[in-house]
């Protein structure tokens, strides 16, 4: 998923205040506040500073997005930054029951101290994020909103919970559905964009009356997501790449067009690849040729055409000026192209 370049200033500003609301909360020689600025691409194993490029802060972008689109906030900025908490709390849950890593390649808190402690990491984070979100009530947010807020971003964790405990439980079934599919990726990514989007409004004192159309915004946006990074996956553009969740039995959306549609034959074919206990890299040319011959990544990429042009249907429907709504067709288009 790319990153829109007109979102690098927002995520430069939630920087600067997710590192705020670790000064205002570190306490001193407890290894736990250093292992969850190492989640956060600050520090190293050994807890000295690291050296690169920050990792992305999109959702707290996108909250203040969202908020300069209805007039603009500082308070959007802090929001922001309680979003990327959040993220990062799911992150680390994620990871260890995945047995995965994070997206900018370094080992996950679960591999260098153990599940136990990437739990406290994860729940501590959390944890910042809510406190992050009630401060918001002395920076100039009222009680109502401030308490529609933290109601708002706790609804978005257990909906992402929901949309996770279903797609660890896809893995191993033969009879996952499309259907049953966009109500995953809806929970799951969805709730997170939208968690983003939609507080971004909040934040700016946007009417009540915008937020239907930005949560289905959000979700027809995650869906497209998801499935470009399906298509990515099984068909990426470096052809020596080898996607961890086609390796782990996900199930993608093309997988999941041709166990429903396919002939028997090629049915057949894929179970013998894509259910086998391990699958081994040697398997996915021959993965990819019974979808293509099956005519399922076809299906897929008219599927993700249909998902762009419904979003910006709806950009175009919003009551916005020309710039605003130019600045969201050029983020949907830059979220949903190819990865390098």
């Amino acid at each position: 998923m790319g990153i829109p370049s007109i979102l690098i200033d927002h995520e430069e500003k939630v920087e600067l205040r997710m590192r705020q609301i670790f000064e205002k909360h570190d306490i001193p020689n407890l290894p736990l506040y250093r292992m969850m600025q190492y989640q956060l691409g600050w520090l190293g194993k050994d807890g000295i500073p690291e050296v690169g490029p920050t990792p992305s802060r999109l959702y707290g972008a996108l909250c203040m997005e969202s908020a300069n689109t209805f007039g603009g906030s500082v308070l959007s900025e802090h929001a922001g930054a309680a979003i990327e908490m959040l993220v990062n709390s799911i992150s680390v849950h994620e990871e260890m029951q995945t047995v995965g890593n994070p997206s900018h390649s370094r080992d996950a808190v679960w591999w260098v101290w153990g599940p136990a402690q990437a739990i406290n990491v994860g729940d501590s984070l959390h944890a910042l994020s809510r406190l992050s979100i009630f401060g918001l009530q002395k920076l100039g947010l009222t009680a109502e909103l401030t308490v529609q807020a933290v109601s708002h971003t706790d609804q978005c964790s257990l909906n992402y919970y929901e949309g996770q405990f279903l797609d660890l439980s896809f893995q191993e079934r033969l009879d996952v559905s499309e259907n049953q599919y966009e109500q995953m990726v809806v929970a799951k990514n969805g709730s997170l964009l939208s968690s983003a989007i939609q507080l971004g409004a909040m934040m700016a004192s946007a009417s009540d009356s915008y937020q239907p159309v930005l949560r289905e915004f959000a979700i027809k946006l995650a869906l497209a997501i998801q499935i470009q990074t399906d298509l990515s996956d099984l068909w990426p553009t470096n052809p020596n790449s080898i996607s961890f969740r086609v390796m782990n039995k996900s199930k993608l959306l093309p997988v999941i067009n041709a166990l429903e549609n396919a002939t028997l034959a090629q049915k057949k074919s894929l179970g013998s690849i894509y259910f086998k206990r391990v699958m081994d890299p040697s398997d996915l040319p021959e993965l990819r040729q019974i979808l293509e011959n099956a005519g399922s990544k076809q299906y897929t990429e008219f599927k993700l055409k249909q998902a762009k042009e419904n979003l910006l249907q709806i950009v175009d429907s919003l009551d916005l000026g020309f710039e605003a709504k130019n600045r969201w067709v050029e983020i949907v288009n830059a979220m949903t192209e190819n990865e390098p």
